[in-house]
């Protein structure tokens, strides 16, 4: 796996209209990462960011729930011969996983953040990082938005809301891509 194979699965990924990680976003992520990293990501979709982590980090862990996304995620795994990545099928709230990491990735269901964060910030280790995906929703308006969308958002507000009081974390928002936040455990 190399620079030239990521360059060749973000223009699939963009094809196909298959959503992928910002380039800000995903350069941001790999700033933080040393090649003795354990990594956790939920949500990897195709596998784009996860790809990417990979050349950087010691080890990937990745959790993806549909099944043609995780499919394709194994195959791109295999085509570019990557070693350093394990998958997991299946709703990551409702996997065990009990290995420590060092940085965590969040871009999964957005009405789920809180439970992800709770669940898996005890896996990661003094010093390690969360970080969330989409914060700003794209700056969806509340008042003109569907139930859904309105649900999105007053749930990715609880969020925000939840890391601004957690004390176990030193959380900052930050205005890269569609919005992160980036959690730092004490």
């Amino acid at each position: 796996m190399n620079k030239n194979d990521i360059v060749l699965l973000k223009s699939i990924a963009l094809s196909q209209k298959i959503p992928i990680v910002t380039d800000e976003v995903i350069n941001f992520i790999v700033s933080k990462i040393t090649k003795n990293m354990i990594v956790l990501e939920i949500g990897s979709g195709i596998g784009y960011s996860t790809l990417v982590m990979s050349l950087y980090a010691k080890h990937v862990y990745t959790f993806e729930k549909d099944k043609q996304r995780f499919e394709y995620l194994q195959k791109n795994i295999l085509d570019f011969k990557v070693d350093n990545v394990t998958p997991f099928f299946g709703d990551a709230l409702s996997c065990d996983f009990s290995k420590e990491v060092d940085l965590i990735f969040i871009d999964a269901a957005k009405t789920k953040n809180i439970d992800f964060f709770i669940k898996y910030s005890k896996n990661i280790v003094k010093g390690g990082i969360i970080i969330t995906d989409n914060i700003f929703l794209h700056n969806l308006e509340y008042s003109n938005a569907s139930k859904r969308t309105k649900k999105m958002i007053q749930k990715i507000q609880e969020y925000v809301d939840y890391l601004s009081v957690n004390e176990l974390f030193i959380t900052q928002i930050l205005n890269i891509g569609d919005g992160i936040s980036y959690s730092i455990k004490k």
